[in-house]
């Protein structure tokens, strides 16, 4: 058996995640250790801090931005691996407690892989940091439409993954993307 992370099957299961989730949430695993999940996280941290590196490279981060923790610059390429790390556990936390308030009754591992497998859109968040520095506006209507995506995620993850009912998982989808948008809004 080995031991070896393997960045294909990263790559496929994030293309997987991105164009068909419903598919890749049905068929991911419940168990198997947390060293995957929060592997996968991490690269995606690391990949997103690569991007908002490059970002404060090319000079779209001015001042505090270029190094704050998560920020662009050297700042981000530190930071958004923490991120991600903790938001396998916190993000596994709000997924199971979604699940279990539906009525579902999932292992905390299987909402922390969940959580992980969302992750793939820091990445792409931070691809898109180049809307915003074309024009606020369209950046945060980027913002707006990649956290009703990561909302859309989190219907299929608890639906698929997590055993929640259909109906109820809609209806947890749009109470994550109420949510998500307030958050951005304070």
């Amino acid at each position: 058996m080995s031991t070896a992370f393997d960045f294909q099957r990263l790559w496929d299961d994030s293309l997987a995640i991105l164009r068909e989730p419903k598919k890749f949430f049905s068929s991911m695993p419940a168990s198997g250790g947390f060293g995957d999940p929060v592997l996968r996280a991490v690269v995606y941290g690391l990949a997103a801090g690569v991007v908002n590196l490059l970002w404060g490279l090319f000079g779209m981060g001015h001042g505090r931005m270029m190094t704050s923790f998560g920020g662009l610059g050297i700042g981000g390429l530190a930071g958004m691996p923490l991120v991600a790390l903790a938001g396998v556990f916190v993000g596994g936390g709000l997924l199971w407690l979604a699940a279990r308030l539906c009525g579902s009754r999932p292992g905390y591992e299987a909402a922390a892989r969940a959580s992980a497998a969302c992750q793939v859109l820091l990445p792409v968040r931070a691809a898109f940091n180049v809307f915003h520095a074309a024009s606020p506006s369209l950046g945060l209507a980027m913002g707006v439409a990649l956290n009703l995506f990561g909302a859309w995620l989190a219907y299929h993850a608890l639906g698929s993954a997590l055993g929640v009912e259909e109906r109820k998982a809609r209806v947890a989808g749009v109470v994550l993307a109420v949510l998500s948008l307030a958050g951005m809004a304070s």
